[in-house]
């Protein structure tokens, strides 16, 4: 896809689970695909064991972020769509 060559693993994360729309991106100023957010949540709860606990803190807050803003920019991550009226082409 777009603007996902060179990122190593990129094209390996969204495999299967690539369903999502086609949206205007103010960050990278073009119609880009859009995405659900993910978050590994195996890599927090490790991190909630090793610093005894403090890291729920952070996981919470990312969890309802996700919540809050469920859909990313496959190419800059960005969480607000805009969505656009597409100008009909002109008939000849």
């Amino acid at each position: 896809m777009a603007g996902t060559e060179g990122i190593p693993g990129k094209n390996e994360l969204l495999g299967a689970e690539s369903t999502g729309f086609t949206a205007h991106c103010p960050n990278c100023r073009r119609e880009t695909v859009w995405v659900k957010a993910r978050i590994s949540h195996g890599w927090h709860l490790l991190l909630i064991v090793v610093t005894g606990g403090l890291w729920t803190v952070s996981w919470l807050a990312l969890l309802i972020g996700k919540v809050m803003r469920p859909w990313r920019c496959e190419v800059c991550g960005w969480h607000k769509p805009e969505f656009r009226n597409k100008i009909p082409e002109p008939e000849d």
